[in-house]
């Protein structure tokens, strides 16, 4: 148990940073990298139910903290994807590249979706276009940090002796 918290607080000062630091041009905008959201993601596949509860909540202010979205967006949304991912981690294969690129695309997409609706909502999306490019934004960018992600998490698991929770 020990070892698993040891190995969240670098990750999450890592993931952290890299989200903070800046975004990439894609799709004619800047997308902050997601590597908060494949943090929560890491934690919900690898680690006990109380756990996730714990690391998925401070993820998620972390990242309420460095977006603009309204507090208390991420902590819900990651709430609500550590909940179903943790109640089907049996079903998915979390060490293959191929489910982590999906996996990370899936949720980039519901992220950039659910939060194009919160700006719509706002009144803060331009357009429709915006929304869309958003989302595929957000898609291929999860794609690519999940893996990331998973694989850090992953060296520093083993670097400490972690048997990555309960798989």
């Amino acid at each position: 148990m020990g070892n698993e918290i040891i190995v969240f607080g670098p990750l999450l000062l890592l993931c952290a940073a890299a989200e903070g630091i800046g975004g990439v041009r894609l799709l004619g905008g800047w997308i902050s990298p997601p590597f908060l959201l494949s943090l929560a993601a890491y934690c919900a596949l690898t680690r006990r139910t109380w756990i996730v509860a714990v690391e998925i909540a401070l993820t998620g202010i972390v990242q309420d903290s460095l977006s603009f979205t309204p507090l208390g967006f991420s902590v819900a949304m990651f709430g609500l994807m550590g909940a179903v991912l943790e109640r089907t981690r049996g079903l998915l294969y979390a060490d293959h590249l191929i489910t982590q690129v999906a996996l990370g695309g899936v949720l980039g997409a519901v992220f950039g979706c659910s939060g194009a609706l919160a700006y719509i909502a706002r009144g803060a999306m331009p357009s429709f276009s915006a929304a869309i490019r958003v989302i595929i934004g957000m898609f291929i960018a999860a794609a690519v940090t999940t893996p990331v992600t998973f694989w850090i998490g992953a060296h520093l698991d083993r670097m400490v002796g972690s048997h990555a929770g309960a798989r």
